[in-house]
């Protein structure tokens, strides 16, 4: 039976961004285990990561200010201590609104059967024409690299931030590639793209209305139950969400602010992101207190939470 690895990685800047998509991962699958790859994490959230078993730390032969998307790039590199035959990634700023790993599962198994090493969803953006016609000098890089390959403008532009990788050169060439590419416009996404249409006859292209919910989709998404069930769901367009991505063109549908939990006499502060639609807004402040409520005595001797600030 082949064994897969659920991945998600943050800085300090997106600890507290991360909290609810670790939550409600949990609630959808509480016996598989989320890892976090620590991008530039502080001393006491990692502790607080390590606690919970949940944390890879990163490779110490790896620089310390690293690109966030570099460090994403070298997945391989902070997965090497767990054995697996797929790596799952989802973005930190993501929410689980479904059976996500029950469907990646069947997914997996639909990958080995048909010889398929990648699977991931289309940008909002549509295809790769689309992508460097809109951006332009922003991504010049990416046209030359294109430039030196066959793939078709038509070719849907991929989103890496959900993705099931069976190809462990895939995941080395990823980190070799985005290692040495001037730093552009999504760049490590743009190495993804190249190859994952120069190393693979085929890519199973994931339903972005499933798999990946972001930019205007968000604002159409709905919650199907009511915010206290757990689990609970999210449809678009009568199809069951399992994913929903706080991420979008410009911020056009989603918000950022700084927040300050409180955790008893004491919080936790960062920029929470999450959907401007205020069904997944909400869903994601339940998912953070929900997380802090669940986790304040390890947070609190982690030393990762701070001294609440009088009242204004």
């Amino acid at each position: 039976m082949s064994e897969t690895l659920y991945v998600t990685g943050a800085n300090s800047r997106y600890f507290v961004m991360m909290c609810p998509l670790l939550m409600s991962f949990r609630l959808q699958s509480p016996e598989t285990p989320l890892y976090v790859c620590d991008f530039g994490l502080t001393q006491a959230e990692c502790r607080f990561l390590a606690s919970l078993g949940i944390l890879l730390p990163k490779p110490p032969d790896l620089p310390d200010d690293l690109h966030p998307y570099r460090y994403k790039a070298a997945l391989h590199r902070f997965a090497e201590a767990k054995p697996y035959d797929t790596l799952v990634w989802i973005d930190a700023d993501a929410l689980i609104t479904g059976p996500f790993v029950e469907k990646m599962e069947e997914l997996i198994a639909e990958m080995e059967a048909q010889k398929t090493f990648i699977a991931v969803g289309q940008d909002s953006v549509g295809t790769i024409g689309d992508y460097t016609g809109k951006f332009q000098e922003k991504v010049r890089p990416f046209t030359e690299m294109l430039d030196q390959t066959t793939i078709s403008p038509d070719s849907p532009y991929l989103n890496c931030a959900v993705f099931a990788v069976r190809s462990p050169g895939f995941l080395e060439q990823w980190d070799t590639m985005s290692r040495h590419i001037p730093t552009h416009l999504t760049f490590e996404q743009n190495v993804f793209n190249i190859l994952a249409y120069t190393l693979f006859d085929r890519v199973s292209l994931l339903d972005k209305e499933t798999w990946n919910v972001h930019d205007l989709d968000l604002d159409e998404a709905k919650l199907a139950t009511n915010l206290a069930d757990r689990p609970f769901h999210v449809t678009l367009r009568g199809k069951e969400v399992l994913v929903v991505h706080a991420t979008s063109f410009k911020g056009r549908a989603i918000t950022a602010r700084i927040v300050e939990a409180p955790a008893g006499d004491r919080m936790l502060d960062g920029i929470l992101k999450t959907a401007k639609n205020p069904d997944l807004a909400q869903l994601y402040e339940v998912m953070l207190v929900s997380w802090i409520n669940q986790h304040r005595q390890q947070l609190e001797r982690s030393g990762v939470l701070e001294e609440s600030r009088p009242m204004k």
